[in-house]
């Protein structure tokens, strides 16, 4: 193409101007959630918008998953109504979407591990993830160990694989022990059978205890018995 056929047009006049709210989303630009506190937003590949939401009442309590649509329309297509909610009633604190169109959660479980589950794009909990439908992440500290554990997000690799970031400190001046085995007490059926003792009267016939004493824990000399 010859140079002198192009043409530059000023792209500034064809742009909204920055920072104005998006018309079509919601309404004039805002869409209002009043069933929860909302922690994070997730934008997902189809245009979807994921939100990860704490309970109206108690900012701790259990999460849901809330899928939007692209003009800020509560999706009732996902979960029930619209939303999906972390398994065994976790307070989840971290979402990403899925390539798959639906999305991963994650929370503490514990000090020694974070969880993970993956939400379909239907708005369902995949029993085909992990175990059960969860998948668990070494924070690093041991299981036994005093201390505390945050996981701050999660993230998808273009091979699929999720990484999950956090922090996992131990509390100052502990160490963790691991526990001693509890040795188990055996009944006086399993003790071992009770020993020949020595002749002192040249015979070469060996003594055994006495049977009142066979089984009882005592021990006895020639002259007394102890225990």
């Amino acid at each position: 193409m010859p140079v002198s056929s192009l043409r530059v047009e000023p792209l500034e006049d064809r742009l909204a101007p920055a920072g104005d709210l998006d018309p079509t989303f919601g309404t004039g630009g805002v869409t209002r959630f009043t069933s929860g506190k909302v922690l994070q937003l997730a934008p997902a590949p189809d245009g979807h918008i994921l939100a990860l939401v704490s309970g109206p009442n108690d900012p701790l309590a259990r999460t849901t998953v809330v899928r939007f649509d692209a003009n800020g329309t509560l999706d009732t297509s996902f979960g029930t109504g619209g939303a999906v909610a972390v398994p065994g009633g976790m307070f989840a604190t971290a979402l990403v979407a899925a390539p798959d169109g639906g999305a991963y959660v994650g929370w503490v479980a514990s000090t020694a591990k974070y969880a993970v589950a993956h939400v379909t794009a239907g708005g369902m909990i995949d029993s085909a993830f992990g175990f059960g439908g969860t998948a668990a992440v070494p924070t690093g500290l041991p299981a036994n160990s005093a201390g505390t554990a945050d996981l701050t997000d999660l993230a998808v690799q273009p091979d699929g694989r999720i990484v999950a970031a956090g922090d996992a400190r131990p509390t100052a001046g502990t160490t963790a022990r691991p526990r001693s085995p509890t040795r188990p007490r055996r009944s006086p059926a399993s003790w071992p059978a009770p020993r020949p003792w020595p002749r002192t009267d040249g015979s070469s016939s060996p003594r055994t205890r006495p049977p009142a004493l066979a089984g009882t824990g005592r021990r006895c000399t020639r002259r007394r018995c102890s225990g």
